[in-house]
């Protein structure tokens, strides 16, 4: 357990307002806090003057606002009291996700309020030497990768060591992804059992890097490709336990609440349709996807849900996929193509606009002439555009996708995406929407490939 003692300030506009009581001292500007990271939690302990009724004040004022992050952007720290290593604290990125407010909260008669934070970024004082010009960082995930590290080492038990259990990894090289290079390690923990017979060995899998001064923004940025690329290898969401990096100016490190354990089946994604593995997938990727790392995470959880899910809602995500891959692609966030015409811009509006008005002259009551009226600008614009299913043909012509391939057509999934957003229910066992999500499955993931740039996947 790590314990870091600060003096941090609060500063919530009005919070005093927050009770309605008789001889209630005014909350104070300054507080003693200690943070505590377990294996499990992280926990916030902020002491107040109980004559304040901080605790209160603060849970009535949480409870009006549904930021979960709001409160902590309210805190500055003041000062690090204990440990000296440590040079700061980040609470941007973390959420309130748990707070008690208890008569039994009082530490050497001080009472406190303990908050429950999903997660924590902190400063340390550099571990290396600043002459050092190679430096490492590892990524601890979930146990749920286990299987993933599986492929790439054997176990070799205890060995030269009775109370050391070691385990060989086949993949004794580096490999290069990016700014980086990458291997998939074990850190293995033995312990006894609370009677003192049993050993217990805790296998923990960590990506072991190296690097040559990487910023710790910049690393951050992999840390989220490295989760997708596993997520999407897996079938499952692969959490991040805990990553530490370590750089010239300072060695940092971020905390997770991490919950989900939860282990997946045998039948591993991409060894289905993919023949490559979890190395070649990272090596192989395209360093580009680094300008928007968040936009992999979103488009590879969608696929994972998209997996568990059934009719419509399967249909829906993987319709939804496709189109922001082709909005990205296409560098928008509307894809509008235009028709090319003979005639200027200026020129074509006005024509357009003559024809519109000769068919407002047809209708035959005056209140739906109004009707047209109104909306026949925007009409205008419409015509000038090729309709969405010439969208998407630009898309797949530009990633060099066929749909007869996959027996598909996109008129018919336009059609049916069209009567689910109108409201058509369809049936969840629908043979033929059954059918089709299978093969939209196949064209999804081939273009998230595309996107990726794992060209020698297939």
């Amino acid at each position: 357990m790590l314990k870091i003692c600060l003096k941090i300030e609060i500063k919530i506009d009005n919070l005093d307002d927050e009770l309605k009581l008789k001889n209630v001292k005014p909350v104070a500007q300054y507080f003693h806090a200690d943070l505590f990271l377990e294996k499990n939690y992280i926990l916030l302990k902020i002491y107040y003057d109980d004559k304040t009724y901080f605790g209160d004040k603060y849970i009535y004022w949480q409870q009006k606002d549904e930021n979960s992050n709001s409160f902590l952007k309210k805190i500055n720290i003041i000062s690090i009291n204990s440990p000296k290593r440590v040079k700061n604290i980040n609470f941007s990125h973390s959420k309130v996700i748990w707070y008690q407010l208890g008569s039994n909260n009082y530490q050497n008669g001080v009472k406190f309020i303990p908050i429950k934070l999903n997660q924590i970024e902190i400063e340390y004082n550099p571990v290396y030497p600043k002459k050092r010009k190679n430096f490492s960082s590892e990524i601890f995930l979930s146990d749920n990768a286990i299987k993933i590290f599986n492929e790439f080492h054997t176990i070799n038990a205890f060995i030269s060591n009775k109370d050391s259990w070691i385990s060989n990894n086949c993949r004794k090289e580096f490999q290069k992804f990016g700014e980086l290079e990458f291997r998939l390690d074990y850190f293995n923990e033995t312990k006894f059992d609370e009677y003192g017979e049993n050993t217990i060995i805790v296998r923990k899998p960590f990506i072991n890097i190296k690097h040559q001064n990487l910023s710790f923004e910049i690393f951050k940025k992999y840390v989220t490709i490295f989760q997708s690329l596993f997520t999407l290898y897996g079938g499952v969401e692969i959490g991040i336990k805990f990553f530490r990096h370590h750089c010239k100016i300072s060695t940092y490190t971020m905390t997770y609440e991490n919950e989900h354990t939860k282990l997946f089946n045998s039948n591993k994604i991409l060894h289905f349709k993919k023949h490559i593995d979890i190395y070649e997938l990272i090596s192989k990727s395209t360093p580009s996807i680094l300008e928007t790392p968040s936009f992999l995470a979103e488009i590879v959880k969608m696929y994972n849900l998209s997996r568990i899910s059934t009719g419509s809602t399967e249909f829906l995500l993987l319709f939804s996929i496709i189109e922001k891959l082709r909005n990205k692609l296409l560098n928008t966030k509307t894809v509008k193509e235009k028709f090319d015409f003979i005639i200027s811009n200026k020129m074509i509006n006005i024509f357009i606009l003559e024809k519109l008005t000769e068919i407002e002259d047809k209708i035959k009551t005056v209140e739906q002439k109004n009707i047209f009226r109104k909306i026949k600008n925007n009409k205008l614009g419409n015509i000038k555009y090729l309709p969405q299913t010439n969208q998407f043909e630009i898309f797949f012509m530009k990633s060099n996708i066929d749909l007869e391939n996959y027996q598909l057509s996109m008129s018919n999934i336009l059609s049916i995406r069209n009567d689910i957003f109108h409201g058509r229910l369809i049936a969840d066992d629908d043979i033929e929407l059954k059918i089709l999500n299978k093969k939209m499955g196949n064209l999804t993931l081939d273009l998230i490939f595309k996107y990726l740039n794992v060209n020698n996947a297939w």
